[in-house]
């Protein structure tokens, strides 16, 4: 019997980057000092193209290298973080506008990486506050964040590969857009 290979857990975003970044990790810390709300601290803000999946470590650079080729065909854009939404009684976030095209170019990836997407719609997102927020305190935190405005651009220039270490997330490679 063959050894089984190490899988790890693995997700693409992309990846905020300066002042963007910043304003969406003081409010994650917010949520997290106010509302008991900390594990969107676990990973750098960021839009999920790829939710969370097992793969094996001997294979992190075939996986690397398909969102290399794939990151390749797609332009530089911008962000706008536009105000504050929810899923359910459970999780917060600011919502990500950016090109008409994303959801086309999310399809491209899950055709390329021979994955099913969870869901048919994409909701492009920010998480603020999420899975630890009990639904008692999702009440008060949904108070102070729908009461507070969120205007920020920030522009897109690179896609990430994620891994989790046993604890949080890390960029494990990072990807110019074309």
């Amino acid at each position: 019997m063959g050894v089984k290979p190490e899988y790890r857990m693995y997700y693409i975003a992309w990846v905020l980057s300066g002042e963007a970044a910043r304003h969406i990790r003081r409010l994650q810390q917010y949520a997290c000092d106010t509302f008991d709300s900390c594990r969107a601290m676990r990973s750098t803000p960021h839009v999920t193209i790829v939710p969370p999946f097992h793969y094996p470590v001997v294979k992190e650079e075939i996986l690397t290298d398909l969102v290399m080729k794939w990151s390749a065909t797609l332009p530089s854009f911008d962000w706008q973080l536009d105000g504050f939404h929810h899923f359910k009684n459970h999780t917060i976030y600011a919502q990500a506008k950016g090109p008409v095209e994303l959801p086309v170019w999310r399809r491209k990836l899950f055709e390329i990486l021979g994955k099913t997407p969870h869901r048919a719609s994409f909701v492009p997102h920010v998480t603020i506050a999420f899975r630890d927020l009990s639904p008692e305190r999702f009440v008060e935190a949904w108070r102070y964040f729908s009461g507070l405005p969120l205007q920020l651009s920030c522009r897109q220039d690179h896609v990430s590969v994620l891994r989790h270490n046993g604890d949080h997330w890390e960029e494990c490679s990072k990807f110019c857009l074309a």
